[in-house]
């Protein structure tokens, strides 16, 4: 028997109930992953949110860094979710290292899916920055055409970039040892060849980077391997390209090669893209004294794609 009038207004109450219940649950801290590690989880949420950002932090960083981003886009009416990577912050697993060449895009699936577990009707943008915008590139080429049947695809709304490492400097020789000489020793960790300099001019970032008990200098060949065969992935899907992307860089960076960033964007169909460099910022372009003016164009770019 059909329900009357008065029952469907009654489901329909409940339905609404428990999505504005469902939208004040807090995520957990952590979540597994599929090999048992424990990835940590930074949560900024706000009440009644327009859509959800999962933001992924660079190489050797954690996700709590950019809390003050994270705050901004509560005040537009965003939920912010910042994972720590298997091998960075709060999260398991050895320093800078990972167990299986996929296991990055898995953990980034598991995050997800915890998190359309509560906000399931809500648009979904994923933002990483300098690695891990490599990761999110790759990630969200999987939803280029035709779509990659792999198990960690998931369908993103929105993809921002800030200074993805698309194009790492590495030198050929470089090139050369890793290719050869990594394949032998993957796991072994060895120091990361950086300078919190090149990232910053800010003197107390740089100061809290070297004091963070959080953040390391270490990375596996078997990562750096990974890492590397990325660009030429997403280089190949670019014009199948189906996800609005927002390409953030400044044309001043030492640690990724500008040039890559621009031509994944001119090579991915123009009404994807957006594009906004930053000259005279350095890397950590989220964290420089003139952040005001990165933060402004995310701002910009999800008000203008995702209206409330």
């Amino acid at each position: 028997m059909l329900p009357g009038r008065s029952g469907l207004l009654m489901h329909e109450a409940r339905r609404d109930l428990d999505c504005a219940l469902m939208s004040h649950k807090l995520l957990p801290s952590s979540i597994p992953a599929r090999d048992g590690l424990t990835l940590h989880l930074s949560h900024w949420p706000a009440t009644a949110p327009k859509g959800v950002v999962v933001f992924l932090h660079g190489l050797t960083e954690h996700g709590q860094r950019y809390r003050e981003l994270g705050q901004r886009l509560n005040a537009q009416g965003w939920s912010v979710v910042a994972p720590d990577m298997r091998g960075h912050g709060l999260s398991d697993g050895p320093r800078g290292a990972i167990a299986r060449d996929d296991d990055l895009l898995h953990d980034l699936a598991a995050v997800i899916d915890a998190v359309k577990s509560l906000h399931p009707h809500n648009p979904m943008v994923l933002f990483g920055h300098s690695t891990g915008g490599a990761l999110a590139t790759r990630f969200a080429s999987a939803q280029a055409l035709p779509r990659e049947e792999v198990a960690w695809a998931r369908a993103l709304d929105g993809l921002i970039l800030s200074v993805p490492a698309l194009q790492p400097t590495m030198s050929l020789v470089q090139k050369a040892l890793l290719s050869t000489m990594g394949r032998l020793i993957q796991d072994v960790a060895v120091p990361v060849a950086f300078k919190p300099e090149w990232s910053s001019s800010d003197p107390a970032v740089i100061a809290e980077f070297n004091n963070d008990p959080l953040t390391h200098t270490k990375i596996t060949p078997r990562v750096a391997l990974f890492l590397a065969g990325l660009a030429p992935v997403v280089m190949r899907r670019a014009p199948s390209w189906t996800v609005h992307t927002l390409m953030l860089y400044t044309p001043d960076d030492k640690l990724v090669v500008p040039q890559g960033c621009e031509r994944f964007m001119a090579a991915m169909p123009s009404d994807l893209a957006t594009t906004q460099a930053f000259p005279g910022l350095l890397h950590d372009m989220l964290r420089e004294p003139d952040r005001a003016r990165v933060h402004l164009a995310v701002e910009q770019w999800l008000a203008a794609h995702f209206p409330a």
